[in-house]
């Protein structure tokens, strides 16, 4: 039952993790090349 679970876990944690990857060297690469985007503090205060 344990095997089911953790199968069902990685398949489901592996597409976030890529989508994140991608995402992150996206934004990476667009800060580097100057382009400047809109920028939000995480916390106001």
């Amino acid at each position: 039952m344990w095997i089911i679970v953790m199968s069902i876990l990685s398949c489901i944690s592996l597409p976030l993790v890529l989508l994140e990857y991608y995402y992150t060297k996206e934004r990476v690469t667009a800060e580097s090349n100057g382009i400047e985007e809109k920028k939000f503090p995480l916390f106001y205060n």
